[in-house]
This record gives C-alpha cells, sequence and structure tokens, in this order.
C-alpha cells in the first residue's frame, strides 16, 4: 500500500501496542481506518472536480478554435466577393454563362 512490507507492519504493530496499549488499539486502528476512508473520499472528490474544469477549459478551447476558424473563413468569403467583377455577379444571380 505505501510499500510497506510485512517486517515493517510488525515493527508498527508492536511499537502502537507498546505506546497505546491492548484496551486501547482496536479504537485507535479503527479511527485511523475512518480517516483514511474520509481521505480517500475526499482525494476521489478533488480529482472528480478537476478533471470536471478541465473539461470544460478543453471545450472553451475548442470553441474558441471553432470561432476563429469561423471568422476566418467568413473573412477569406468576404475576400473573394470583393474581388468579383460586379458584372460577373449579375450573370451569376441571372443565370447566365
Amino acid at each position: 500500500m505505501f510499500g510497506i512490507g510485512l517486517p515493517e507492519m510488525i515493527i508498527i504493530a508492536v511499537v502502537a501496542l507498546v505506546f497505546i496499549g491492548p484496551d486501547k488499539l482496536p479504537g485507535v486502528l479503527r479511527s485511523i481506518g475512518k480517516g483514511l476512508v474520509e481521505l480517500k473520499r475526499a482525494t476521489s472528490d478533488v480529482r472528480s472536480t478537476v478533471q470536471d474544469e478541465m473539461h470544460k477549459i478543453e471545450e472553451e478551447i475548442e470553441l474558441k478554435d471553432v470561432r476563429e476558424s469561423a471568422q476566418n473563413f467568413s473573412n477569406e468569403l468576404g475576400g473573394v466577393a470583393n474581388k468579383m467583377d460586379p458584372l460577373s455577379l449579375s450573370k451569376l444571380s441571372s443565370g447566365e454563362q
């Protein structure tokens, strides 16, 4: 879990047994377990919130790119329309070739 092997776990258990005592040890371990569950839940909530915000930012960036592309296309289209001969435009609109 935290890179702790069996020998380290045994040493931690013996030290806890000596300092806390056999009567209070189950309650302390239960409290530690509840704390770890709460920590895991809080970490999960933070991760979820960060992922949601990143997704929103990505959508905003994509929307900005689409708007820029549409603006560029509109500018190019406007430039082409300005360069066309008015006589050609009247022929196109009337269907003549």
